[in-house]
């Protein structure tokens, strides 16, 4: 079970990095959205829970919710390929949610 929080997490960093860099990023002033900066709390989880880290699972279940109304917010309200983006983003955070809090208690018992 252990491996399955750690593919979401991954699976929910590649989708921000590639929704904000490549396939409908948010453009202005000439610049690269400043978006993609949503994915740095994911980064930096990724060694927390390839180490299998409580504290790191602890912060993510209570972070991942940013994610869940990011993608709801922007679920219904972009427009084109964002809005699927953007219920992909929610999906994964709940299955993240799931995952992370079923680990926890793993570890725990």
């Amino acid at each position: 079970m252990k491996k399955i929080p750690f593919f979401l997490l991954l699976l929910l960093t590649l989708l921000c990095l590639l929704w904000e860099v490549w396939l409908a990023p948010l453009r202005g002033a000439g610049m690269t959205s400043i978006l993609v900066l949503k994915i740095v709390p994911l980064a930096l989880a990724v060694r927390g829970f390839a180490q299998d880290r409580l504290y790191t699972y602890k912060w993510m279940s209570l972070a991942v919710w940013l994610y869940f109304t990011e993608g709801v917010v922007r679920g219904w309200g972009d427009k084109g390929i964002s809005s699927p983006l953007a219920w992909t983003e929610a999906a994964l955070s709940v299955l993240l949610f799931v995952a992370v809090v079923v680990r926890i208690r793993q570890i725990r018992q």
